[in-house]
């Protein structure tokens, strides 16, 4: 049976690549709210009273829950990064009295 365990590193690249997601300005990045806000409000009608406050809410929705699942992500991962490492220091723990034991 083949063991396909993420590696420490393996996970800590994966947190990496979250953080860019929420830093960097890309399409789906959270800086994009305010253009989002900006292009709803700058439409022609902007002044219109029609708009309801319901229109900002969902626009906003999308983001925060966006933001929502990139923690939860984050979550899982620091999760599974702690996991990883009790697994490599219990590991260690079992390797190095044996290793000792042999040296003596």
């Amino acid at each position: 049976m083949e063991h396909n365990a993420l590696t420490t590193r393996d996970i800590f690249d994966q947190i990496v690549a979250l953080q860019k997601q929420l830093t960097e300005n890309s399409y789906l990045s959270l800086h994009r709210f305010s253009d989002a806000i900006i292009s709803y409000c700058s439409g022609d009608d902007a002044n219109d009273t029609a708009r309801e406050a319901g229109d900002l809410s969902e626009i906003s929705s999308v983001f925060i829950q966006r933001e929502v699942t990139l923690q939860k992500m984050l979550d899982m991962y620091k999760q599974m990064y702690n996991d990883a490492l009790e697994m490599e220091k219990t590991l260690m723990d079992r390797v190095l009295p044996a290793k000792n034991s042999y040296e003596s």
